[in-house]
């Protein structure tokens, strides 16, 4: 296929590395990026405040900037513009100019494209006037935290004209897929699932004997330093488990407003030869992480589908994640083990057991990583069913 053969597609996100190095919806690049093999990607995202733009590419991108560089501090950061309006209220004086570059800036981006793919709800406020200005379907993929803050409010506005201005919505998980059905039946017939994709970088052999070889117990998360990932609990669990005899690595990747606590909480406790604040890092030096631990460990209040979890499964890790709606799809069939949050003890006494019986972890890694493979969880086959979804839509929008 031809480029002038293939659909063109606007990508709109708020999230998306638009500069170099940046893991800002890196899951989102990856899509566009799988995409950019069947179809003409064009991405229209927030600029940030710091960094330059990649010099190469396979997907065009066009960073739209609200205000003076330094102050474009709505995006990414980890937990999105809702953390950034919470921190701190002057912000909300950013939404305005946000507002309208993004839309005239996904308008100027928008001749001769063929369908909208608008992420998140808040994207798909701007996907519907580009919509209408140009006769073309929307497709709108709701994550996590669109479903979870739907209770009322304004997010719950957001969601509900999402839902009705787009003409397909996708979403993250199968239990995210029930949810909006039962409180949504109106828009039941334009809802359907696609799960997220898993980069082949993750996918890695790990031997028996490394799960017996290595005297200290290897832990990880990946993800946001955000007061719903609860890391402090996590904190406390090794507490537990270190005075029952436990001796432990645990490699925290990721930035956020809850930094600082948790590394006075890391010092208060001992525990600074243990514990590990790696930041923000580059793709590939997650995936050595991840792929060199035992035991992926995450203690969410809420999630949709993460793509942490996915990735440490593909790595053949043993998932011990929070009895949540989002984790437990994943570790059904003996893939993980789920606790729930509320007592540092229990989560402190699994850790114990698994320590003890690191055939355990064995066994569970290697089921994780045979559901990623079974279910062809890889980003090329998410882009092929998103491409069989913007095909439907632009033939049913010229019968």
């Amino acid at each position: 296929m031809t480029k002038a053969d293939k659909k063109k597609v606007l990508m709109l996100s708020t999230s998306y590395p638009v500069v170099f190095e940046s893991v800002s919806g890196l899951f989102v690049g990856r899509l566009a990026t799988a995409l950019s093999e069947v179809a003409d990607v064009l991405v229209v995202a927030p600029d940030a405040c710091v960094g330059s733009s990649p010099e190469l590419s396979p997907v065009v991108s066009r960073a739209f900037g609200y205000a003076p560089r330094r102050w474009q501090v709505l995006a990414h950061v980890p937990g999105g513009i809702p953390s950034q309006l919470k921190l701190n209220k002057l912000n909300y004086l950013l939404l305005p100019p946000f507002i309208i570059s993004y839309l005239f800036t996904s308008l100027r981006y928008s001749k001769s494209i063929d369908v909208v793919h608008a992420n998140w709800a808040f994207s798909s406020l701007i996907g519907w006037f580009v919509k209408k200005v140009r006769g073309v379907p929307l497709l709108t993929t709701l994550r996590g935290e669109d479903v979870r803050l739907s209770n009322g409010g304004l997010s719950g506005v957001v969601l509900k004209f999402s839902l009705w201005a787009s003409d397909s919505v996708v979403v993250v998980s199968d239990e995210m897929l029930v949810l909006l059905r039962k409180y949504y039946p109106k828009y039941a017939h334009k809802c359907s699932v696609i799960h997220n994709g898993v980069s082949s970088s993750f996918f890695v052999e790990k031997k028996g004997s490394y799960f017996y070889s290595q005297s200290r117990l290897k832990l990880v998360y990946v993800g946001s330093l955000i007061a719903r990932k609860n890391l402090y609990f996590i904190v406390d669990a090794l507490s537990v488990f270190s005075r029952q005899g436990g001796d432990f690595e645990f490699n925290v990747v990721g930035d956020g407003p809850e930094l600082a606590g948790l590394r006075k909480a890391v010092v208060r406790l001992g525990f600074e030869g243990r514990v590990s604040f790696l930041g923000q890092l580059p793709p590939e030096q997650v995936a050595e992480q991840v792929s060199r631990s035992h035991i992926y460990i995450s203690s969410s209040l809420h999630e949709g589908r993460p793509n942490g979890v996915l990735e440490a499964m593909a790595a053949g890790c043993c998932c011990v994640l929070s009895d949540i709606s989002g984790h437990r799809e994943l570790t059904d069939e003996g893939r993980g083990i789920v606790f729930i949050p509320d007592s540092a003890d229990t989560l402190g006494k699994i850790l114990c057991d698994l320590d003890t019986k690191r055939d355990k972890i064995e066994v569970m890694g290697r089921k994780s990583q045979q559901f990623i493979e079974k279910n062809s969880l890889t980003w090329d086959a998410c882009a092929e069913t998103y491409d069989s979804v913007f095909d439907e839509l632009i033939v049913k929008g010229a019968n």
